[in-house]
C-alpha cells in the first residue's frame, strides 16, 4: 500500500471540489473531447511531518509544472499544446505542503509526461529561469525539488487526478562542531564543483554550466558550545552531481582540506569535527550521509538510525516510519528502545497495516523487540485484498523476529493466514522469545489461524514463545501457537489461549500438522488436545500438558 499516494489523492480531490479560484487557469480548453484533470504535487516531506511555515527557509514557496506529449515511451518529449507548453504556476501550497492545479484539460488520445520544479524563491521572482523545465536556472544556496512523472494516459476507469511526489535535487551539507566556537567567527565551507542549471526531464544537472570553488559562508552570531556528537554550526544547499568532493573548511584565515566527502542530490551530508581549531591543529572531520534527507530521523520523535541503518524505535511514529521504509527495503532492521502503545483507532478501523503485504516484499531483516512491549495493536482487514497474510508482520522470508511482546491486541483478517505476531514464516525464518496476548480471528473459510503465527512453511522455527487470549476461526485450522505447520519446528513454547473453531481442527499448540514437523518441550493448560490434526504420523512430538 502506498500511503503517500492515498494522501495526495485525497488532497487533490479536496482541491478539485473546493477551489473555484483556479477554475479558469487553463484558458485554452481546446476542442470538445478534452478531459479535465487535477494536477497535485507534494514537496519533500510536507504532507507527513510538518506544516508549511512561510518563515521556514526549508519550505517551498512556489511550484511549476510543464506538460509534454510522447509517442515513443518517453524517449522523445514534445511540448504539449496550450498553457502547459510553458511552466505554469501551481499556486500557493496548502498547509500540508501540497500544490494543486484544477481543471487542466488534456487530450484523452495523447500520452503525457509532466515535469515539476519547486523551490523557495520569492514570489517576485516568478519568471526567473522558468521558461523551460528542461533548463532551469538554479541560484546558489537555494533549496529545490523536482520530478519527472511516469508516462500518463487517460483511462476511463481511473480517477482524473495526477499526483507527484517531488524529491530534493540539491545536497544539504551540515557542519557540526565538537568544540566551543567563539561569537563572530567566520566559518566557510568551499565546494569545488557545483552547478547552476538543472534538467528535470533527465533528472540531472546540466554539466556544461559549472561553478568552481564556491564558498558557503556563515558568521557565528552567538558562541556555540560543542558536544561529543557535534553541535550544528550551519547548513547550506548545493546543486551537485553524485560524487565525492574535496572540501575546504575555513575559520577566519585558517583553513584545511577535508577529502572525499560524499555529496549528491537528495542526500544530507554531515561533517563533524573541531571547528574552532581548523587549520591550527591536525583536525579530523568525519562525514556521514543520510539518503532522502527530507524525512530524516530528526523530524520523527523517538527514532534514531544506527550506523548500520537499523531503526532504533521508541514511539508509535517511529515504528510507523520503519513500517513505511521497510516496504521499499524489506531487509531494514528494527530494534525497540521502549514500550510502545499504539493509538486507539475508530470503531471498525485499524491502527496498523501489516508489514510486507503480499509475497514480493516480505520482511527479510531482523526485528528485535529487546524485551519491550507493543500494546493496543488493532488490525481489522476485511477489505485489504492485497494482504495475503495478516499479522503485525505479514510474512517473514529468511527473517528473525525476537524478544517482542504484543499485549492487549486484536487481529482480525480475511486472508487465509492470520497470526497474532506473524502471518506466515517462509524460507528459514525464526520467531524467538516472543509473546502475544489478545484475540486473533480468521474470518475466511479454510483459514489458518495462530496466536504467534498463522502458518509455517518448511525449514522454519518458533522457539520459546507464549500466547494467551482467544484464537478463533470459521472452518479452518486453529492453534494457540500456530495454525498450520509443515516440515518445521516448535521448541519450548507455551499457550494458555482459548482456541475455538466449530467446524475444523483446533489444538492448544497447533491446529494442523501437514507433513513432518518437530514439536519439542511445548506446554499447554487449556484442554487435553495439543494438536488438532496430524496428517503425517512420522512427526516428532514432545508435548507437556
Amino acid at each position: 500500500m502506498n500511503i503517500k499516494r492515498n494522501i495526495f489523492a485525497v488532497l487533490a480531490a479536496a482541491v478539485l471540489l473546493a477551489s473555484c479560484s483556479q477554475d479558469e487557469v487553463m484558458t485554452d480548453t481546446g476542442p470538445d473531447g478534452l478531459v479535465p484533470v487535477t494536477l497535485s504535487a507534494a514537496v519533500g516531506d510536507g504532507v507527513q511531518t510538518r506544516a508549511i511555515d512561510a518563515d521556514n527557509a526549508e519550505n517551498p514557496t512556489r511550484c511549476y509544472v510543464q506538460a509534454f506529449t510522447t509517442d515513443d515511451n518517453g524517449k522523445t518529449l514534445t511540448l504539449a499544446p496550450g498553457d502547459l507548453a510553458s511552466p505554469l504556476d501551481m499556486g500557493d501550497p496548502t498547509a500540508e505542503g501540497t500544490f494543486s492545479l484544477a481543471n487542466v484539460y488534456l487530450n484523452p488520445n495523447e500520452t503525457y509526461v509532466f515535469l515539476y520544479w519547486a523551490d523557495n524563491a520569492e514570489k517576485t521572482e516568478d519568471s526567473e529561469g522558468l521558461t523551460d523545465l528542461r533548463n532551469v536556472d538554479y541560484h546558489i544556496n537555494r533549496i529545490a525539488w523536482a520530478k519527472r512523472s511516469e508516462i500518463w494516459k487517460y483511462q476511463k476507469s481511473e480517477p482524473t487526478e495526477i499526483t507527484a511526489e517531488l524529491q530534493h535535487v540539491v545536497a544539504k551539507v551540515t557542519l557540526k562542531t565538537t568544540t566551543n566556537v567563539e561569537a563572530d567567527s567566520k566559518i566557510t565551507v568551499t565546494v569545488p564543483t557545483t552547478y547552476t542549471r538543472y534538467n528535470v526531464a533527465d533528472e540531472t544537472v546540466i554539466q556544461d554550466v559549472i561553478n568552481k570553488n564556491v564558498p558557503f559562508e556563515h558568521t557565528v552570531t552567538n558562541a556555540i558550545t560543542g558536544t561529543k556528537d557535534g553541535t550544528e554550526v550551519f547548513s547550506f544547499y548545493a546543486l551537485v552531481d553524485e560524487a565525492n568532493q574535496d572540501l575546504t573548511l575555513t575559520n577566519g584565515t585558517n583553513s584545511q582540506p577535508v577529502s572525499n566527502v560524499p555529496l549528491g542530490p537528495n542526500k544530507h551530508t554531515t561533517l563533524v569535527g573541531d571547528v574552532q581549531n581548523i587549520g591550527l591543529t591536525n583536525v579530523t572531520f568525519t562525514a556521514s550521509v543520510v539518503g532522502d534527507w527530507g524525512s530524516t530521523e530528526t523530524e520523527i520523535i523517538g527514532l534514531e538510525i544506527a550506523d548500520d541503518g537499523t531503526y532504533i524505535v521508541s514511539s508509535p511514529a517511529a515504528l510507523q516510519a520503519w513500517a513505511t521504509a521497510v516496504q521499499s527495503n524489506p531487509s531494514l532492521n528494527c530494534t525497540l528502545a521502549a514500550d510502545i502503545t499504539l493509538p486507539t483507532p475508530a470503531e471498525g478501523e485499524s491502527n496498523w497495516i501489516p508489514v510486507g503485504m503480499g509475497d514480493t516484499n516480505m520482511f527479510r531483516g531482523i526485528f528485535d523487540g529487546a524485551g519491550h512491549t507493543i500494546s493496543n495493536l488493532v488490525l481489522n482487514t476485511p477489505q485489504q485484498t492485497r494482504c495475503l497474510y495478516t499479522g503485525f508482520i505479514s510474512a517473514l522470508s529468511g527473517a528473525v523476529v525476537k524478544n517482542l511482546h504484543i499485549r492487549n491486541a486484536s487481529v482480525t483478517g480475511t486472508s487465509n493466514v492470520v497470526g497474532g505476531i506473524i502471518g506466515c514464516l517462509l524460507n528459514n525464518s525464526s520467531v524467538i522469545g516472543c509473546s502475544f496476548t489478545g484475540e486473533v480471528i480468521g474470518n475466511t473459510a479454510y483459514s489458518r489461524v495462530g496466536g504467534i503465527a498463522g502458518a509455517m512453511d518448511a525449514q522454519n522455527s518458533i522457539v520459546a514463545c507464549y500466547s494467551s487470549g482467544t484464537i478463533s476461526a470459521n472452518n479452518g485450522s486453529v492453534g494457540g501457537i500456530v495454525g498450520e505447520m509443515q516440515e518445521s519446528s516448535l521448541t519450548g513454547c507455551y499457550s494458555t489461549a482459548q482456541v475455538t473453531d466449530p467446524d475444523s481442527d483446533c489444538g492448544d499448540i497447533v491446529g494442523y500438522i501437514l507433513y513432518q514437523a518437530t514439536i519439542t518441550a511445548c506446554c499447554h493448560s487449556v484442554t487435553d488436545k495439543s494438536i488438532g490434526y496430524i496428517q503425517d504420523n512420522a512427526s516428532t512430538i514432545n508435548i507437556i500438558i
